[in-house]
């Protein structure tokens, strides 16, 4: 039986959700992203979904550690979990920090398993990038729910962006062309709205005087097609509004 990374991302997701993390699919390049408040601060999780161990995993997991310390690999279980692979993973996973999580994704019951924990390399520690981490916490904050599936490639993915930019398709739907001011003040649109209008990267809005916008065909016509989760809260929060 063949597995996808995908497959891997809702028994992941599980684990941490009960360990009292939020968790989000595709943030950032990162596969998955758990985040918890720890004393104040943002604790963050990164874990790389791959259905088989290999170099390009080991450089992704380098890659995460310099958003957080705390990197995990996600990889189906192995049929012989004493085996000479096995050891050989865990001894550079320890090499590189990085925790190693195996997942029973042939058995009903999906379950995960932590064979090793995050810890120091023995090589020189990654250095962690407070850019890199807010950028994720930044994307993070700006989703309203995880619509993605971790693992998932050529599929289009909900971004803090996105979804901003489908909140004022809906807003301009209900109640016509208005400012990016007015946007702002009455229905708690961004600061950058003027930007997200002005550059229109989607195409969905249309310019209709100095400041004001309006929801383009394409924009209407995109509304049907996009997460229909998105469009429906935001459209109820249109009408009440």
């Amino acid at each position: 039986m063949s597995f996808s990374e995908s497959d891997l991302y809702a028994p992941v997701k599980d684990y941490f959700t009960r360990l009292g993390y939020e968790v989000y699919g595709e943030v950032k390049d990162c596969d998955v992203v758990a985040v918890k408040k720890d004393g104040g601060q943002d604790e963050i999780v990164a874990v790389e979904l791959k259905t088989g161990f290999n170099l390009k995993l080991v450089y992704q997991l380098l890659e995460r550690a310099t958003v957080t310390p705390r990197v995990y690999a996600a990889i189906p279980r192995p049929k012989n979990m004493r085996g000479k692979n096995v050891r050989n993973m865990l001894r550079l996973m320890k090499a590189v920090g990085a925790g190693l999580i195996v997942v029973a994704i042939d058995s009903p019951l999906k379950t995960v398993e932590v064979l090793l924990a995050p810890g120091e390399r023995s090589g020189a520690p990654a250095r962690t990038s407070s850019r890199k981490k807010a950028a994720v916490i930044r994307e993070i904050s700006g989703r309203l729910t995880d619509l993605n599936t971790g693992g998932v490639n050529n599929t289009k993915i909900n971004t803090a962006y996105r979804e901003k930019c489908i909140k004022l398709a809906c807003v301009l739907e209900r109640h016509g062309g208005m400012s990016a001011a007015y946007l702002r003040g009455r229905f708690g649109c961004g600061k950058d709205t003027n930007a997200v209008l002005r550059t229109n990267i989607y195409g969905w809005f249309t310019r209709e005087g100095k400041g004001v916008y309006s929801l383009s065909e394409p924009g209407s016509a995109a509304l049907f097609a996009e997460a229909p989760e998105l469009v429906e809260f935001y459209r109820e929060f249109a009408s009440k509004n």
